[in-house]
C-alpha cells in the first residue's frame, strides 16, 4: 500500500477491499463512487459477492446524514439496488447523466448509449443532508471528458466530468465534509472535492490511475482559494 497525504485529501495506492476495513465507522458523509460495470471490456466486473462485501462496509462508514451516490451500468443497475437495498441502506432516487458527445463508435444493430444511472442512497431515511436548490431534477445534461483522460488507447477508462461530480457533491455533502471513493480511477472525485471545499480520501488499484489521480488533486489543491468556502 502506499499513501499520499495532501491538506485535503488521503490517496491510497491499494486494493479497497483490503483498506475498507480500516475505515472509521460513521466517519464519511458522502461517498461517490464509479466501480467497474459490468460486462466493461476495461477492467474485470465485480462479483456479487464483491458488491455486497462494499456495500456492508458503505453502510457501516456513513454517517447516520450520509448519502451514497454510484455510478452502475446498464447490466448491473439492478443488482446494486437490490444489494444496496439489502444492506440496509435507503433509495432515494435514479439520477441520469445525460451527455450529447456519445462515443464515435456506435453499435450494431443497437441504440447509442447516450446517458449513465447514478444511484443515490442514503443510510438512514430521514434526517440525511440534502442541500436545496442544486438538484432541481432527476437528470443531468453534461458532455463526457475529452482529451488524455478519454483516451481509452492509454488509460483504458471512462471518466466522468467534474462538473457533473461538483453538483452531486454540493447537494449531498456539507462543506467540509468527507468523500470517500474507493474505486478513485484517475481521481476526478477528488479534483471536485478540493473545487468545493470538501475533504476527500480516494483508493485506486492501479498505479498508472493512482499516479494520475496524484497529480490531479495535487494540482488542484495549490490552485483553490480557502477562503471562497467561508460561510
Amino acid at each position: 500500500m502506499l499513501e499520499v497525504k495532501l491538506d485535503k485529501a488521503r490517496l491510497y495506492l491499494a486494493n479497497c477491499f483490503d483498506l475498507l476495513p480500516f475505515i472509521e465507522d460513521e466517519s464519511v458523509d458522502l461517498i461517490l463512487t464509479d466501480p467497474p460495470y459490468d460486462n466493461t471490456r476495461y477492467m474485470p466486473s465485480l462479483t456479487r459477492i464483491q458488491k455486497e462485501t462494499v456495500a456492508k462496509e458503505f453502510k457501516r462508514v456513513l454517517k447516520r446524514t450520509g448519502n451514497l451516490l454510484l455510478f452502475c451500468g446498464f447490466d448491473d443497475k439492478w443488482t446494486w439496488y437490490e444489494i444496496l437495498k439489502e444492506a440496509g441502506l435507503k433509495f432515494r432516487r435514479e439520477i441520469i447523466w445525460v451527455y450529447d458527445n456519445p462515443s464515435n463508435y456506435p453499435p450494431p444493430k443497437n441504440i447509442q448509449a447516450s446517458h449513465e444511472t447514478c444511484l443515490w442512497f442514503s443510510k438512514l431515511s430521514k434526517r440525511y443532508y440534502f442541500k436545496q436548490g442544486v438538484m432541481l431534477r432527476t437528470w443531468v445534461n453534461c458532455p463526457t471528458p475529452s482529451g488524455i483522460l478519454r483516451e481509452f488507447e492509454v488509460l483504458n477508462i471512462t471518466p466522468k466530468p467534474v462538473p457533473l461530480l461538483i453538483r452531486l457533491i454540493e447537494f449531498s455533502c456539507p462543506l467540509g465534509g468527507l468523500v470517500l471513493d474507493p474505486f478513485m480511477g484517475t481521481g476526478s472525485t477528488g479534483v471536485a472535492c478540493m473545487k468545493t471545499g470538501r475533504r476527500f480520501i480516494g483508493i485506486e488499484i492501479k498505479r498508472k490511475y493512482f499516479d494520475l489521480a496524484v497529480e490531479r488533486v495535487k494540482r488542484e489543491s495549490k490552485q483553490v482559494d480557502l477562503s471562497q468556502f467561508i460561510e
